[in-house]
Order: C-alpha cells, then sequence, then structure tokens
C-alpha cells in the first residue's frame, strides 16, 4: 500500500482544523500529491512509516496556515524517532487569485507551488543511520525488548507464561493510551494524540497493534513500563 505524507479522508482533514487550518477534498489532495512529489525530487526519500508529516504546528508563534499571495502551510516533517524539522508548503496563483485551503473549485494549472525548507542530506542521515533500538531504551524492564521496526503503525508481541491475566494486560494497555492523549488534551495537543490501538491473543501471545498518529514514541515506553507490573510477561517485539 502506497504510503503518503496526508491522508484526505474526513477524519483526517480535521486534524488541522484547532490550528485553523479547514481543507476541501481537492486541496487536500492537492496538497499531499505536490508534497509528496517535491519531497522526493528533493530528497530521494518518500512518505513512509518512518518519513511522515506530523499531526501538530511547529513550536513557534508561526502560524499553520498563513494565505496571501503567497500561501504557505507550515509543516512538521517527523522522522522517527524523534527527529523534526519545519517546513513550509508554499503556492501562488499565476492568475493572482488567492487560493484557500477550503476552495474545492480551482484550476491546478493555474498554480504554482514548492516547498521551503528542505534540508535533504540531513534527512538522509536521520533516515538511515537511527539504532532501531534506541527509542525505546527503558531502563530496569524484567524482560527482554527486541525491537525489529516502529513507526506511524506499530505492534507489540508480548509473550505471556500463562495467558490467565491477557485480557487485564491488554485493558491496562488501553489505559496507558488514554491517560497519554488526556494529558496531552490538558496542554492543547501539545505532545499529539494516539489515534487507535486493538489487541488480540493467540497461543500465549497478545497482538497488541497500536496507530501513534501524531503522539511521540514515548507512549511505546509507557506501554513497556506498565508491561513491567505483570509477572507473566516473558518477552516484547516492537515490529512494523
Amino acid at each position: 500500500m502506497e504510503k503518503h505524507f496526508f491522508y484526505c479522508s474526513e477524519e483526517m482533514r480535521k486534524i488541522g482544523n484547532k490550528y485553523g487550518v479547514f481543507f476541501s477534498p481537492h486541496f487536500c489532495n492537492y496538497f499531499n500529491t505536490n508534497l509528496k512529489e517535491i519531497f522526493y525530487n528533493a530528497t530521494g526519500l518518500k512518505a513512509s512509516s518512518k518519513v511522515t508529516i506530523g499531526g501538530f504546528k511547529q513550536h513557534n508563534e508561526v502560524p499553520m496556515y498563513q494565505p496571501g499571495q503567497v500561501s504557505r502551510l507550515n509543516i512538521v516533517l517527523w522522522i522517527m524517532p524523534q527527529y523534526t524539522d519545519n517546513l513550509s508548503f508554499c503556492w501562488k496563483s499565476k492568475s493572482g487569485k488567492i487560493i484557500q485551503t477550503t476552495d474545492e473549485d480551482f484550476d491546478e494549472s493555474d498554480l504554482e507551488c514548492w516547498v521551503e525548507g528542505i534540508k535533504a542530506v540531513e534527512y538522509w542521515k536521520e533516515a538511515a543511520t537511527e539504532k532501531k533500538s534506541y527509542p525505546f531504551q527503558v531502563k530496569n524492564l524484567p524482560y527482554p525488548v527486541k525491537v525489529l521496526g516502529f513507526g506511524v503503525h506499530m505492534g507489540l508481541t508480548i509473550t505471556l507464561s500463562n495467558v490467565a491475566n491477557a485480557s487485564t494486560i491488554i485493558l491496562q494497555l488501553a489505559e496507558e493510551i488514554e491517560k497519554y492523549n488526556n494529558k496531552s488534551g490538558k496542554k492543547d495537543g501539545k505532545d499529539g494524540y494516539v489515534h487507535n490501538s486493538s489487541a488480540s491473543v493467540e497461543e500465549n501471545k497478545i497482538d497488541f497493534r497500536i496507530d501513534v498518529g501524531s503522539a511521540s514514541l514515548d507512549i511505546i515506553k509507557n506501554l513497556l513500563k506498565a508491561l513491567a507490573k505483570f509477572s507473566e510477561v516473558e518477552e516484547v517485539v516492537v515490529d512494523l
């Protein structure tokens, strides 16, 4: 399945609403398609579960959306696990008409667009050299953790010595996610939000799937710490 920087479902188009960004379906697709093409041509990197756009605004006073003769969407490039960089997706019309992100009826051939702030060499370094185990190092865990991969969509395979307590473990993980989202909400979403999670049990393993969304990967550390409370946890494997 092809990865995108931004998915233009109705739900996803609402992510920027709290920052004053409202997308029409047409403009959303224009933004996503051109951002992906411009970024790839400049860096050679494609959108992936590791290279994505954060669902949060830049940590500065610049608005996420600046309409004008040259309009800007000020976005955050996120290279998992912790690297972020500020970019601006810019556009203007040849006719001089100001095209808003809410416009549905516009002529794409009348628009020029580009991305400001790209640092190709730096991104390659971050994307290629990150140690997989690094973001999930937690001291004094009573069980081993193997990291085979990580991204926005990932899974924790939890091996148990006894599955009798599996439902309680799953509930504890769900509560950790709810706690994280509530804490971030009290800070106006500064730490992002986990989008969803699911779990199933097969033989002696829990398969816990999580869509990290715009949340920090610290949520995975929180889950690993929560699992330390259960003596039946023998091993956790983190993978895509």
